[in-house]
């Protein structure tokens, strides 16, 4: 994985769990290698998801998206809910299965990872539109679902966070999710997921 997070992001992260008294924690990434124009647009842009939109998100709905890297997990709430293979951002359909079910997450951009950028124009432009698939793919999936249940203003603002998230922006952290590495021992409590796999784009429409 080409992740690298912070040598003070899990403690960050930790801490931020106690006092909230939440099941994940979802920290921020930041281009840690910027060759060129390409990479520092990217890094640019990553600021502004993870210290504007996102933040604006969980203050306007009280809670956070999970987005597959550089994230603490209590273990019971992780082992609790299985990846799905069918989608093209499986860390936000994730996401919105845990959240319709109550999972508390929460933002802390202070707890942070470095990735390497896209090798090039045409890979950025891959990432991009698997994205804006799987996005969609959740949006038209879990939609019905939020609106259906018998929750408050609060409570349905909350579970609608992923839907929020995709109208104000077509952006997403990495959902190149892949098996758990655990970051610390923390007395079997908690979990950081840091592990990304890269996989080739195939989208899987809705039939």
């Amino acid at each position: 994985a080409d992740h690298h997070a912070d040598p003070d992001s899990l403690m960050i992260a930790t801490q931020y769990m106690k006092l909230h008294n939440c099941h994940c924690v979802q920290g921020s990434t930041y281009i840690r290698y910027k060759p060129n124009l390409l990479a520092r647009v990217i890094d640019a842009e990553f600021f502004v998801i993870f210290f504007c939109f996102f933040p604006a998100i969980q203050f306007l709905t009280r809670v956070g998206i999970f987005g597959g890297s550089n994230a603490l997990w209590r273990t019971d709430e992780l082992r609790a809910y299985q990846f799905r293979h069918d989608v093209q951002t499986e860390d936000i359909e994730y996401s919105a299965r845990a959240l319709l079910s109550s999972v508390k997450i929460r933002f802390c951009p202070e707890a942070r990872s470095g990735e390497l950028p896209p090798a090039s124009l045409a890979a950025v432009w891959r990432q991009r539109l698997r994205w804006a698939i799987g996005w969609d793919q959740v949006t038209l999936q879990h939609a019905g679902a939020i609106w259906a249940a018998p929750l408050g203003p609060r409570a349905r603002g909350r579970d609608a966070a992923p839907v929020l998230t995709r109208l104000l922006t077509t952006e997403a952290p990495r959902s190149e999710v892949g098996a758990p590495q655990r970051g610390a021992d923390l007395g079997g409590n908690f979990f950081q997921y840091s592990c990304e796999i890269r996989r080739p784009l195939r989208p899987h429409f809705l039939t």
